[in-house]
């Protein structure tokens, strides 16, 4: 009975968590009395894939309200995990790397899967090998070999698609003819994370005072999120320095 009941706060802690339902979380986190190192590091990096995806700016209007109050309590969140713990000074580099299981791809997959077509019919086809590898950095969040190609001139924006010339797929609707795009597909991933597969409604939720059902699913989605938000931000960075 205890073990059901000790799952079923953990369960709690992490809905009010991901629902930015500050003072539930704080008060149902002292009540569990429970301060080990990795528990509360686990819960701020969880904490900290809910800014970043609330970092972005994209919102509609009529969601925005909804955004700036789950922003205030996200920072009061990780305020408070951080006044338990020490969060190290390499975290955010830490964290990146701790996402690379919840990329959209693994690490196995070539570019067959990926792109429809192998990377040597892709550069005989007309498109650049740094363009195409880019996509595999980005969508596996390799981040470290992304932001390089990044630097070394590769394009995210280029559209990939094994059947076509790169002139002609240019010109191709990204959505009609299932083109591939290292931008535009990490931005399709974030957006499905949050309006289709749970997110936004975890944030709705929280603030009407309802229920959310928190597994592995909706937590992979938050992580996936992050990921995306993060290559979508530095892809944007990149290209306003230039």
């Amino acid at each position: 009975m205890e073990k059901d009941e000790e799952v079923s706060q953990n369960n709690h802690l992490l809905m009010y968590l991901l629902q930015n339902r500050s003072d539930d979380f704080i008060r149902l986190f002292e009540a569990q009395n429970n301060r080990c190192f990795m528990g509360v590091h686990s819960l701020y990096r969880l904490a900290y894939a809910n800014k970043i995806i609330l970092r972005d700016d994209n919102w509609l209007a009529d969601f925005i309200p909804v955004v700036e109050k789950a922003r205030e309590e996200n920072r009061r969140i990780l305020d408070y995990l951080a006044s338990i713990i020490p969060i190290p000074e390499n975290f955010y580099e830490d964290l990146k790397e701790s996402l690379k299981p919840f990329a959209w791809f693994e690490k196995e997959d070539d570019f067959d899967f990926m792109l429809d077509g192998s990377l040597e019919h892709l550069e005989k086809t007309g498109y650049r090998k740094i363009d195409c590898l880019i996509y595999e950095a980005a969508l596996k969040f390799n981040f470290k070999e992304f932001e390089r190609l990044l630097d070394l001139g590769a394009d995210p924006y280029v559209k990939l698609l094994s059947e076509y010339t790169p002139d002609v797929a240019s010109k191709l609707d990204i959505i009609a003819f299932d083109v591939y795009s290292t931008y535009d597909d990490a931005q399709r991933h974030l957006y499905d994370c949050c309006d289709i597969y749970g997110i936004d409604e975890c944030w709705k939720d929280g603030f009407s005072g309802k229920e959310t059902i928190v597994d592995q699913y909706l937590v992979r989605e938050f992580f996936l999120a992050a990921g995306c938000q993060i290559l979508c931000e530095t892809i944007r960075s990149n290209k306003a320095e230039k």
